[in-house]
């Protein structure tokens, strides 16, 4: 929905979350961000610092 909203934001209008009233808004919505959180984002970020770390040395030695 963001992505739609945000690359076509003609004749659309936004509401309040309370409005909305899905799985996303409700206490299953939140035990879900944080298993995202534990299962994928910990590991998406873990994965972008490797990179990182690997070549802060060959940056130094310039």
């Amino acid at each position: 929905m963001i992505g739609a909203f945000s690359f076509f934001p003609f004749g659309k209008e936004a509401i309040s979350r309370r409005e909305l009233n899905n799985i996303g808004t409700s206490g299953l919505g939140v035990i879900g961000n944080v298993l995202w959180f534990v299962f994928g984002g910990i590991w998406l970020a873990l994965g972008h610092e490797s990179p990182r770390v690997s070549w802060r040395p060959q940056l130094l030695r310039r």
